[in-house]
C-alpha cells in the first residue's frame, strides 16, 4: 500500500524539494479520511518545519 511509506522519514535537500512534498501530501489528503490524513497533517507539519 501506498501510504506505508510514510512510516519512514523523508530527507529532502532542498527548499524547493519541501515545497513539492508539501504540495504532492496536500492532493493526497484530500483524498483521504481517517488515519491516514492524520499522518499525511503530521508529514506535512514536520515538511513545513524543514522549510523554514
Amino acid at each position: 500500500m501506498f501510504f506505508n511509506k510514510l512510516d519512514r522519514p523523508v530527507i529532502l535537500k532542498e527548499e524547493s524539494d519541501v515545497t513539492d512534498y508539501i504540495s504532492k501530501l496536500q492532493a493526497l489528503r484530500s483524498e483521504t479520511n481517517g488515519a491516514v490524513k492524520a499522518k499525511i497533517d503530521q508529514e506535512i507539519k514536520l515538511a513545513s518545519r524543514r522549510k523554514n
